[in-house]
């Protein structure tokens, strides 16, 4: 599933006008030819964007990597 997402640019690059232009942080933005503008920034859904891992048990550091890798989220230990 694509989202839409906004977009940090306001003009397209020359060779990408008129055609989607990928991007190598997983999006794909739309131009419109005539004016060069960004229409809208399409990203894939991150199904563990933003889980919070904080006290995961019985994962390896290889797992809790990949976890991490996935958009999850741990926090630093709680002063208590």
């Amino acid at each position: 599933m694509l989202t839409a997402a906004a977009s940090g640019e306001s003009r397209c690059p020359p060779t990408a006008c008129g055609q989607p232009l990928v991007g190598g942080e997983g999006t794909v933005r739309l131009w419109q030819a005539s004016s060069g503008t960004c229409l809208r920034t399409l990203r894939a859904e991150r199904r563990y964007e933003g889980l919070d891992i904080t006290g995961l048990s019985g994962v390896t550091s290889a797992q809790r990597a990949a976890l991490l890798a996935l958009g999850t989220i741990e926090q630093d230990s709680i002063a208590e």
